[in-house]
């Protein structure tokens, strides 16, 4: 039974909860049966652990009947009853903290009842709750559209003012979350391009003529409730749809300045999130221009939490680009800093890969090259981004120490990783490649194979900014010529 429905379901519950469940069940409300009661009561004695030596069926029904035969049935039969009310007391608890659906179904409810003069104060306290918060979000916003579609609803009797003033702000409430759900679906697309093969042909036609952009512009005079909610949409949007806009980029990032009071911290993070895309790109295409900005919205998104408002635990993405951009910057303290105080954060499904990922790193800043290679080796993270970032580790490591054989293995291992990770194509993936060829060369020139001339390669390497570890090189062909002298 450990690993029943039931039992991951239980596991999930806090012991406060496990007595909220308990409660529930035995009110008169739920409906339960006491011979289910009684079950959950033994059962809960196991909580959290659950071991299966405790929780097997023939155990919990001795407990419950003594030396009756057992009777597969009922077990079978209490167990799918107690799944239905916990899912049903799940359903109340989100419910119950979540205040936008419960609004509306109070509302509804006094509707229903024609219960006016009720229905009139409520609703007017709740408007006034979101107007006088100060803050807009997708959830106030969709809270609005709700709220004024039950006054308008209500109000078809009279026909009056009150009810078209309520279609007009239910209106402009649904058209506001709808442009904000539509192009986070776009972005989401985009971002995961290699793996969206078969996106909505709806909303591709709807985004092919839907002149946004215009939308925006043509509002840009109008006070509008929100009007300034509708333009951080566009920036985003454009900064999505053109990662050169670096305008838009400036515009977003005084918006986030100037009105983040008006904002709740899923929003912030939303745009910081594309805010750093954008500095990536621009890193990647000229040469590490963002670099620090990329630094500093990194730094914000860890010092604020706001990894902690998608999950539990940090994305493994976020902790290679977050390590990857302080290797670039020499910040090698905030790694160890980042190790220290953030691992906690770590998915246990990553957390001993990439702890191997960042030892490698700062053993090979610190020059004890042997055992960055011990740590490289050790992580085990199934991602080509990783695969491809600890074989260049690798690579620099045995160069450093002299294992040629060992490098240029390595190199054609990378190679043959980048002919065949889809992910890992494009920009990307040529920088690598370049990279490959580049130490390829140094590496035949420091083992005499090769005969070129290094002041040719090393100018030739500084009028290429599309290699990966392009100031390692620099200073590896700036060793050999030193050698020359």
């Amino acid at each position: 039974m450990k690993n029943s429905q039931l039992i991951q379901i239980l596991k999930s519950f806090s012991p406060e909860e496990i007595k909220e469940f308990g409660k529930f069940i035995e009110s008169p409300i739920s409906g339960c049966r006491k011979f289910v009661v009684r079950f959950f009561k033994v059962l809960s004695h196991y909580h959290p652990d659950f071991k299966e030596e405790n929780i097997s069926k023939e155990k919990l029904f001795r407990k419950l009947y003594g030396e009756k035969e057992f009777n597969d049935g009922l077990m079978r039969r209490m167990i799918s009853d107690l799944i239905r009310y916990a899912e049903e007391f799940l359903k109340l608890k989100n419910f119950k903290d979540n205040r936008t659906f419960q609004n509306a179904a109070l509302l509804n409810e006094l509707q229903k009842r024609d219960l006016g003069r009720i229905f009139q104060k409520k609703f007017e306290k709740m408007n006034s709750e979101i107007i006088n918060s100060g803050k807009l979000n997708s959830k106030l916003i969709l809270e609005s559209f709700l709220l004024n579609t039950e006054v308008r609803r209500y109000r078809t009797f009279l026909r009056d003012e009150r009810m078209n003033k309520s279609f007009d702000e239910a209106t402009e409430a649904l058209i506001t979350f709808f442009i904000e759900a539509f192009y986070s679906y776009i972005n989401h697309i985009r971002t995961f391009a290699d793996e969206y093969h078969s996106p909505s042909e709806t909303a591709l036609q709807f985004g092919k003529f839907f002149d946004f952009p215009g939308f925006v512009r043509s509002t840009k005079n109008i006070e509008g409730k929100y009007s300034n909610y509708i333009r951080m949409i566009c920036y985003c949007h454009e900064l999505i749809a053109d990662p050169e806009d670096r305008t838009s980029y400036e515009k977003l990032k005084r918006f986030l300045i100037d009105k983040s009071a008006m904002l709740d911290p899923t929003q912030i993070y939303s745009c910081l999130v594309i805010m750093s895309r954008f500095c990536s790109y621009q890193n990647l295409n000229y040469f590490n221009r963002y670099i620090k900005e990329s630094f500093r919205i990194y730094d914000i998104i860890l010092r604020e939490k706001y990894f902690l408002l998608d999950a539990n635990s940090m994305q493994l993405s976020f902790c290679r680009n977050l390590v990857t951009i302080c290797k670039s910057l020499k910040e090698f303290e905030y790694i160890r800093n980042f190790i220290s105080d953030y691992s906690k954060f770590f998915h246990d499904e990553y957390r001993e890969g990439f702890l191997n990922f960042c030892n490698a790193i700062l053993k090979f800043a610190g020059k004890d090259y042997e055992a960055a290679l011990e740590h490289a080796i050790l992580v085990d993270i199934d991602k080509p981004v990783f695969k491809k970032d600890v074989k260049i580790l690798k690579m620099k490591a045995y160069y450093e120490l002299g294992h040629m054989e060992s490098l240029f293995a390595e190199i054609d291992a990378l190679k043959h990783l980048l002919s065949g990770a889809r992910s890992l194509r494009g920009e990307i993936s040529m920088r690598a490649k370049s990279f490959a060829v580049i130490l390829s060369r140094v590496a035949k020139l420091k083992s005499g194979i090769r005969k070129d001339d290094p002041e040719m390669l090393l100018q030739e390497l500084k009028s290429n900014d599309r290699v990966i570890e392009k100031p390692w090189l620099l200073k590896k062909i700036g060793e050999l010529i030193v050698k020359q002298l």
